[in-house]
């Protein structure tokens, strides 16, 4: 998100019903309950990126991690090992967009601007637990990918031979 100086976030989270689009990329039934969590992000007082996150609650209810933001569980790839649920796979399919209008409006940028759409799977050997729907106006941000060659110059944790 930018070079910005000051970033914060703010989240609100509710379990909900799942939409069948949410239901086929998660591979649960439609309707299923799940933990909806919606972040507004913000780099130097500006809002910059939407991001809504869905967990099925049969994963999660009952567990020390229902809430995504909830105690002082960790967050990302640690919080679901807290569980016995150990993640091998994370992803993001980008596409470009028409905002929509509450999208718009809450990043206060043009209503027929274009957005860069970020669909989010995330996956353990067994099962699909999270999936996220992240936006960002493509005209304020570049897509930045830097991915390591297994075996040519970085350890399997990232850290420099």
């Amino acid at each position: 998100m930018g070079g910005g100086k000051s970033r914060s976030r703010a989240s609100r989270a509710a379990a909900s019903l799942l939409s069948k689009a949410i239901a086929h990329r998660l591979e649960i039934q439609q309707g299923d309950p799940v933990m909806r969590t919606s972040y507004r992000f913000i780099a130097d007082g500006e809002p910059v990126l939407l991001a809504t996150s869905f967990e099925p609650l049969a994963l999660t209810r009952g567990t020390p991690i229902e809430n995504l933001e909830g105690g002082s569980t960790p967050r990302g790839v640690p919080r679901m090992d807290t569980i016995g649920v150990h993640i091998t796979h994370v992803g993001e399919d980008v596409t470009g967009r028409a905002a929509r209008p509450c999208e718009a409006e809450t990043l206060v940028v043009p209503s027929d601007c274009r957005f860069w759409s970020l669909s989010a799977p995330t996956t353990s050997v067994t099962i699909r637990w999270e999936t996220a729907d992240i936006v960002v106006w493509s005209e304020r941000y570049v897509l930045s990918y830097r991915l390591p060659i297994p075996g040519r110059g970085l350890s399997p944790d990232g850290s420099s031979r």
